[in-house]
């Protein structure tokens, strides 16, 4: 069987083709030590070719080298809170700064795009749907792959989602720099079952005992949230114990936008051609498929409270700190450009399974600040 990776989305395509890129000044770090302590803003910072020990140590003190991070040759690309800033500081490591303001950057960067990606997602979409009717199915290699679910990358898939858009139709005060709400998502959600009743069901609630999440009751309060899933299925409104089941899951650090975003257009792409590609009637005729689009719907909220045009970098759930002082509106009177006040509450939802929980201070932090909190 010829290796496959996977496909990237459409959406993925549609949105790069309209990124623009910046230069900003680099500066170094000892340029920056107070000027950084003062402004209290996300940065993009470069640490020159650091070495294993470097790496091992800014692992160990609670900074995930997995979300962020990017090699660029020999050097190491960070995408850091402002309190993760103070810790390499504190590291005494010298870095380049590349993005002054990350939180801001990323804003600019959908208010200049955004329009665009609109414009190039609706011209996919219509040709997508023009060259269709042109094609038995919508695998368009010659190769035989022997697996019906594997796909021979972007190029044998030529079908843009016909019912997938970007976030900001509900509340355009609330743009989301493109991705859906928590509200939106749910939208979305019932929008499927009310086009494909026969193929998905109604959203459940995850928890079986109807147990909730924290919610915010200080700064901007929202109510505890429920964990919606889904299934798809050709009998999606029973459990068929004889399928096997398989389970895709979104938003678990609620900054990592792409991942919620991508099950819905992949979910939207299940239903559009259920009837149209033997392949996937045969997918969801032969098991379960389950859905949770948010498990962390109280950050994505919280998101969108200090950043409703997007940026906004909180990762960890709103579980209440032991030494929560209640200090979570943004910007604070301390620091008015911080965009995250809110680093004394909330776990890592990623560092707290049982399966060797807090085996070592590597990848998980058992400091309450940090983002890899457990």
């Amino acid at each position: 069987m010829k290796k496959t990776t996977l496909k990237r989305t459409a959406l993925a395509c549609a949105l790069s083709l309209c990124t623009i890129t910046g230069f900003f000044a680099q500066h170094d770090h000892a340029d920056h030590n107070h000027y950084d302590n003062v402004s209290g803003t996300a940065k993009r910072i470069l640490i020159t070719a650091p070495t294993t020990d470097q790496l091992q140590t800014i692992q160990t003190s609670g900074i995930d080298l997995h979300c962020g991070a990017k090699f660029e040759g020999s050097d190491l690309r960070l995408d850091l809170q402002f309190t993760e800033v103070q810790v390499i500081d504190e590291l005494g490591l010298s870095y380049q700064v590349i993005e002054d303001n990350l939180t801001q950057f990323y804003v600019d960067r959908y208010e200049a795009t955004r329009e665009q990606a609109n414009i190039e997602l609706q011209q996919m979409k219509e040709r997508s749907l023009a060259e269709r009717a042109q094609r038995a199915s919508l695998s368009t290699g010659d190769a035989t792959i022997e697996s019906f679910i594997q796909r021979e990358e972007c190029e044998e898939i030529d079908w843009v989602s016909q019912n997938f858009r970007l976030g900001g139709f509900n509340d355009p005060s609330v743009p989301f720099g493109g991705c859906l709400t928590v509200d939106e998502m749910i939208i979305e959600l019932d929008r499927m079952r009310s086009m494909y009743p026969h193929l998905i069901s109604t959203r459940q609630d995850a928890s079986p005992t109807g147990q909730q999440t924290h919610g915010n009751m200080t700064g901007t309060p929202f109510d505890p949230q429920t964990i919606w899933y889904v299934r798809i299925s050709d009998n999606p409104d029973i459990d068929e114990s004889n399928e096997p089941e398989s389970l895709i899951t979104g938003m678990t650090h609620a900054r990592e936008v792409s991942s919620m975003m991508n099950i819905i257009y992949y979910m939207w792409w299940v239903l559009e051609n259920y009837e149209l590609d033997p392949a996937v009637k045969n997918l969801v005729d032969n098991q379960e498929m389950y859905f949770i689009p948010i498990v962390n719907p109280d950050g994505v909220k919280w998101n969108e409270i200090i950043r409703p045009t997007g940026g906004g970098l909180q990762r960890k759930n709103l579980r209440p700190g032991v030494n929560d002082t209640g200090t979570t509106s943004c910007p604070s009177p301390t620091f008015p450009n911080q965009q995250n006040c809110n680093a004394l509450r909330g776990v890592d939802l990623n560092r707290n399974s049982s399966y060797y929980w807090g085996f070592d201070n590597v990848g998980s932090s058992p400091t309450q600040s940090r983002d890899t909190y457990r």
